[in-house]
């Protein structure tokens, strides 16, 4: 069985808390109103791997930013097309019980 009929990989924005956001969004446009940049202070994304049968979380890991965190989606559904399962999971270390 290919991993990609087991598992999906999708961005989701990190875990952090609202107010923890809140200052990153306000202090990435305070730096850019500036001129300094401030993208690298927008919230960044997670990698989040789950089960397509129950949507259950396996892995979640921090993917960086926009870009980072879409060149990193494409790489992991490249494995998930390319590989068995079961490689797949070793690769990742994601062994379930």
């Amino acid at each position: 069985m290919r991993a990609a009929d087991a598992v999906e990989a999708r961005l989701e924005l990190e875990r952090t808390g609202r107010l923890r956001r809140l200052a990153k969004v306000i202090g990435a446009f305070a730096i850019e109103a500036v001129g300094l940049g401030g993208s690298d202070a927008l919230p960044g994304f997670d990698l989040v791997i789950v089960r397509r049968d129950s949507g259950a979380e396996i892995h979640r890991t921090r993917a960086g930013g926009e870009g980072e965190a879409q060149r990193l989606l494409a790489s992991v559904e490249a494995e998930l097309d390319a590989l068995p399962l079961e490689d797949f999971l070793r690769g990742w270390h994601l062994f379930e019980n």
